[in-house]
């Protein structure tokens, strides 16, 4: 009887998210983008928010240490 091969999903978000290290620093940083504002009965403007992670960012703002919204 085969067994059956597990399929995932995962991978088809990996364009939203960018992620490295810089040569310069050795500090990780990650940003994900988030899907678009559309305000004002979405006549615009359009908002493009994207949620970013950087060590040098100490502050809890409600996602975590280091991460932040990116107006």
């Amino acid at each position: 009887m085969p067994t059956p091969t597990v399929h995932s999903n995962a991978f088809n978000f990996l364009s939203f998210v960018q992620a490295g290290v810089d040569p310069r620093t050795g500090q990780y940083s990650c940003s994900i983008s988030l899907p678009e504002l559309k305000a004002n009965h979405l006549c615009g403007p359009i908002v493009p928010l994207s949620l970013g992670f950087s060590p040098m960012n100490s502050r809890d703002t409600g996602f975590g240490k280091g991460w932040g919204l990116q107006l």
